[in-house]
């Protein structure tokens, strides 16, 4: 299971920099914290929403927002950390940046239907 705490300390702590540098908002910074629980809560608990596959590709646009990044599914990361998904994590993380395109395999319970 994903140490949703853990990894959300070290986005925000690491990035707090990095979100003043991007012209962030007091409001668009604490709009972060809760951005994240939700989507850690999607990708721990899969199986409570009846497409976690979409719901964390919207959440991902959102971030981009947030962040005042293009929206581009080219950088979405976070479908690899779905509790259960069986796709090939380091295949994928090299595609990260370069097309939309993930790979998916036939047992995944979450990307294959996709």
């Amino acid at each position: 299971m994903v140490d949703r705490a853990k990894i959300l300390d070290t986005h925000l702590a690491v990035n707090a920099v990095f979100a003043v540098k991007q012209g962030l908002t007091r409001k668009e910074i604490a709009a972060l914290r809760p951005a994240y629980e939700a989507l850690f809560d999607v990708l721990n608990n899969p199986e409570k929403y009846p497409d976690p596959v979409a719901t964390v590709t919207e959440m991902e646009y959102n971030l981009q927002d947030l962040w005042h990044f293009p929206r581009d599914a080219k950088y979405h990361k976070y479908q690899l950390w779905m509790k259960g998904c069986t796709c090939p994590k380091l295949d994928n993380a090299e595609l990260i940046g370069h097309t939309e395109d993930r790979y998916s395999v036939s047992d995944c319970p979450w990307h294959w239907r996709h």
